[in-house]
């Protein structure tokens, strides 16, 4: 099944599921003009998706892939949460949108940091009641791991803080999960591989 020709190609998708074999792919689309900004398609079945949703209109004209792709999570209440990373001449930067569920238009994006810390590589998760999101900046010396959660479906978010940081190269941050806990798992030159239990960060 093709849900969508002619997307951004190098870019990562980001994927949540709706509800049992109804996948929300989010992903950065090619829009008339050679426009990379962001959209979601929510599969209706396993073999059937739905219409487009763009996430937001950054006008980001760029004739090639930025090799920056989107997160997308669903929280319990059916809520759809992107965050992505863009360059267009609306706006740059980090940015998390929120929608009230998959037909639902997505409200105004907002940034999750200043442009020239470099935030990139954003990641969603949705956990129980909470939602979680990292993303990776530069503070003109290390690299920081930077965590938010919201208890209100995305409405509100606790202030950034700081779970990890290293001097050297870095993978992308990710959001992993058991029964209990949030994990950020993070690969890092120095350091090594690190899983870190969020809830635990002072």
């Amino acid at each position: 099944t093709i849900a969508h020709d002619n997307s951004c190609e190098c870019c990562r998708l980001g994927l949540a599921f709706a509800g049992a074999g109804r996948p929300a792919v989010a992903f950065r689309n090619i829009f008339p003009g050679s426009v990379r900004d962001h959209a979601v398609i929510t599969f209706k079945d396993p073999t059937t998706p739905g219409p487009l949703k763009r996430v937001s209109v950054d006008d980001w004209k760029i004739e090639a892939c930025p090799h920056h792709g989107p997160s997308i999570a669903i929280a319990n209440d059916g809520s759809y949460h992107v965050a992505w990373q863009t360059d267009g001449s609306v706006r740059k930067g980090l940015f998390h949108a929120r929608a009230d569920n998959g037909d639902a238009p997505y409200g105004q994006p907002r940034a999750l940091s200043s442009p020239n810390r470099q935030p990139a590589r954003p990641y969603l998760l949705a956990k129980d009641r909470a939602l979680h999101l990292v993303w990776k900046e530069f503070d003109g010396q290390k690299s920081l791991v930077r965590w938010q959660v919201s208890t209100d479906s995305g409405r509100q978010w606790s202030v950034a803080r700081t779970v990890a940081e290293t001097g050297d190269a870095s993978d992308h941050p990710l959001l992993v999960a058991d029964a209990t806990r949030v994990y950020l798992s993070w690969l890092t030159k120095i350091e090594g591989y690190r899983l870190l239990a969020l809830e635990d960060r002072p």
